[in-house]
């Protein structure tokens, strides 16, 4: 697992091969993907799929699809489905809790 936090620039839509947890450590992020845009607190981006993050404080976490912390960290019908979720505001925090302060 890798875990970034600061400040991300507005970037380029690319994508990772590890899952991607963003959190807006001071608010909600916006996010597009493909033709969707999200304005969360937290989003869950699995592997593979196309993404741009607008410029946010944040944290990041980035986990290899094949640990087996992906069985119980991330919902399986969400890496299923190939798209990125929306975490809940409860979610979020507590990942900021954990990883941010």
């Amino acid at each position: 697992m890798g875990v970034f936090r600061g400040v991300a620039g507005d970037n380029k839509p690319h994508k990772h091969w590890a899952h991607q947890i963003a959190i807006g450590i001071e608010g909600r992020i916006e996010l597009l993907s493909g033709k969707t845009r999200y304005f969360k607190r937290g989003l869950l981006i699995p592997a593979g799929i196309a993404h741009q993050l607008k410029a946010a404080s944040v944290l990041c976490l980035y986990i290899d699809p094949t640990h087996d912390l992906c069985k119980t960290l991330l919902p399986q019908t969400v890496l299923e489905k190939r798209s990125v979720f929306a975490l809940d505001e409860e979610e979020s925090s507590k990942y900021v809790r954990c990883f941010a302060q």
